[in-house]
């Protein structure tokens, strides 16, 4: 069974993150298992403070910390019809950048989902280990959640790539593990810099090899991007079309344009939905 790994940053954006997780979870029927930097006797601790402070775990109440994100999923996921997810905790308090990236690789989870925020945000500092330094090491995709999103169902996704680098492994797991059946799918080609760009006839043409997948072929579609500013080309895919989801190859041409060297979210003011990435 597929599992997603939460990562909760002790931050007061983190159900964010936990939404979107459930949401992604309930689609390819996989569990998630929530990453804590709080040691066992602090979660107890935590728990009984919400109790006893009147907090219901119902999903309409305001949880001022993410110490009631294993609660508060549990209550959002008690009211699915549909799918009954897992919903598991681990301490990770004590791992080292190396050993929680291990761990992380070493469960095989399908995703990583972690919130991500102002850097000047106070939880910054409440995290015992250098999240760059983990995400940096994993081999599995990651998603960034930007504080603002207000969750919602995932109507349609943009793979900004050059079609010639257009990697099928990746399609093949947003359509096995994150879209639903009437998400839409959008390979935005924008030639990378230094490369010429495909003639209308190549591009449609390696689009259509794409497509002999019946996996992808009512759901897939090709934007042929003639720009050559990824930033501008994000503005457009995210504000102007509404994309949902922005996905990327980690250190592609186009990531460094948006992203730069860090795995984290700038440009704040364009890219205001979740970003996922997948290794190189």
């Amino acid at each position: 069974m597929e599992t997603i790994f939460l990562i909760d940053d002790n931050s007061t954006y983190a159900r964010n993150a936990a939404e979107f997780a459930l949401q992604i979870a309930r689609k390819a029927q996989a569990e998630i298992m929530i990453g804590t930097f709080k040691s066992p006797v602090e979660q107890s601790i935590a728990h009984f403070a919400g109790a006893s402070s009147g907090f219901s775990g119902m999903a309409d109440e305001e949880p001022s910390n993410s110490e009631y994100i294993s609660e508060y999923l549990k209550a959002l996921n008690a009211e699915s019809n549909d799918y009954d997810c897992g919903i598991e905790e681990v301490d990770i308090s004590s791992m080292s950048a190396d050993n929680l990236a291990r761990f992380i690789n070493d469960s095989k989870a399908a995703m990583v989902i972690k919130t991500t925020h102002d850097g000047n945000h106070t939880a910054q500092t409440l995290i015992p280990v250098d999240m760059q330094a983990v995400l940096n090491r994993l081999i599995v995709p990651v998603c960034l959640v930007p504080a603002g999103w207000k969750p919602h169902l995932l109507k349609s996704m943009a793979y900004l790539t050059d079609l010639r680098y257009c990697r099928v492994d990746i399609l093949s797991h947003l359509f096995r593990v994150i879209t639903s059946s009437d998400t839409e799918v959008y390979i935005a080609h924008m030639a990378a810099r230094g490369n010429v760009d495909l003639s209308p006839e190549y591009a449609t043409g390696l689009f259509s090899s794409l497509t002999v997948n019946p996996a992808f072929r009512e759901r897939l579609f090709l934007h042929h991007i003639k720009q050559d500013d990824s930033i501008n080309v994000a503005d457009v895919l995210l504000n102007s079309m509404m994309t949902d989801t922005l996905v990327l190859t980690n250190h592609s041409a186009h990531f460094r344009q948006l992203i730069g060297d860090n795995l984290t979210v700038r440009n704040r003011d364009i890219i205001g939905v979740p970003l996922l990435l997948y290794p190189a």
